[in-house]
């Protein structure tokens, strides 16, 4: 008997099979891969929450400031960005000392800062204005838990790319773009942890709108 091979026909057909079997599957695993670091994001937002409670309990109420001069004596696990800035504290730093892990501020999905010093603190911001206020500035008092009428609806700290944000379109910048912008990185979603200190995660299309989630008025 003569052993007869695949014509070329026929090994086009199964070519162009696995092409389109691999076309469907990829995207499907690109997603549940992506899923698996927004459930470790979410549990890191959740860390957040626990550390940024725990500071609120310990001063009267009062939220930190977003960014401040500090002149205590550093944890050591702290990057020295004074090289970088005129270095005072963000709201990583200030509640670091509940949380103990630099790691929680680093989203799996993020890439700001990857590398450098400021990596810690390109993940997530802080909501900017409304709730984290400035501590160089004179004209923006510490603001208290009990300011807020719902801050189990106000918007506390969201992913973003810069260690501040937001509602669209982001604070300019002295270089003429813009950073504090929110960025949703799983799968159109965004993991925020809200004021009385759960995180969970909602529609990029909710965190992006300007609504009284951003100012707790409501």
């Amino acid at each position: 008997m003569r052993k007869r091979g695949f014509t070329l026909i026929e090994l086009l057909v199964v070519i162009a099979i696995i092409a389109i079997l691999a076309a469907i599957l990829f995207p499907v695993f690109a997603r549940a891969k992506e899923k698996a670091k927004q459930a470790s994001c979410l549990s890191n937002t959740k860390q957040m929450g626990l550390g940024l409670m725990m500071y609120i309990s310990d001063y009267d109420e009062c939220i930190p400031f977003y960014y401040a001069p500090y002149n205590k004596p550093r944890p050591p696990e702290l990057p020295d960005l004074t090289a970088i800035s005129d270095y005072g504290m963000f709201w990583q730093d200030l509640i670091y000392p509940y949380v103990k892990n630099l790691d929680i501020y680093k989203c799996p999905s993020s890439k700001n800062y990857r590398g450098t010093p400021r990596e810690y603190i390109g993940s997530y911001g802080g909501n900017y204005h409304w709730v984290f206020s400035n501590g160089y500035s004179s004209s923006l008092l510490i603001r208290n838990l009990m300011d807020f009428l719902q801050p189990a609806e106000t918007f506390t700290v969201i992913e973003a790319q810069s260690y501040i944000t937001r509602a669209d379109p982001g604070i300019p910048s002295s270089s003429g773009g813009y950073w504090g912008l929110v960025n949703s990185r799983h799968n159109d979603q965004n993991n925020i942890l809200f004021l009385d200190g759960h995180a969970k995660t909602i529609a990029d299309s909710v965190a992006r709108t300007e609504s009284p989630n951003w100012t707790g008025q409501f």
